[in-house]
């Protein structure tokens, strides 16, 4: 891994959460749908160490989030309560978190795991009530999973 500062490293840690509340709110649906895939995108990192074992970032990551503090994270921009000023706070800090990455496989690794979060928090409802009707993925949260990884690997060399 890349000697990152420990503020640097706090940017980082807050890419997943900032893509975990984009991409719920890309499409938002009730307050279930909304718990289901918060619920999704928490277990995929959390899973994220076993799945990425040789990524010194995700296994930085893993050992300094859990769900009281990714909640933490999260609270603060939902206080916001515009979703356009959360979409806003969100990109600022996947935006800040890009400028801090190394330019290496390492970092790379991580923008791949961030589009896989998204892909799995967008995939676990649907529509209606609870989520199980209609499509998995509406447009608005196809938009942002392509917008996200235009993104991440504009930043890419």
């Amino acid at each position: 891994m890349a000697n990152y500062t420990e503020e640097q490293k706090n940017r980082i840690r807050e890419m997943p959460a900032a893509v975990l509340l984009n991409s719920i709110i890309a499409d938002p649906g009730s307050a279930i749908v909304g718990m289901r895939e918060f619920m999704a995108g928490e277990k995929f990192i959390s899973d994220a160490s076993v799945n990425f074992p040789g990524n010194a970032l995700i296994q930085d990551l893993s050992k300094n989030i859990n769900l009281p503090k990714m909640e933490e994270v999260v609270r603060p921009m939902f206080s916001l309560g515009d979703l356009n000023a959360i979409r806003t706070e969100c990109q600022r800090r996947i935006r800040d978190g890009l400028m801090t990455l190394a330019q290496d496989h390492e970092a790379d690794q991580f923008k791949a795991f961030l589009v896989s979060l998204a892909e799995k928090v967008v995939n676990a409802a649907g529509e209606g009530f609870f989520g199980t009707k209609g499509q998995r993925v509406s447009q608005n949260e196809q938009q942002y999973i392509d917008s996200l990884k235009q993104q991440l690997s504009s930043s890419m060399p």
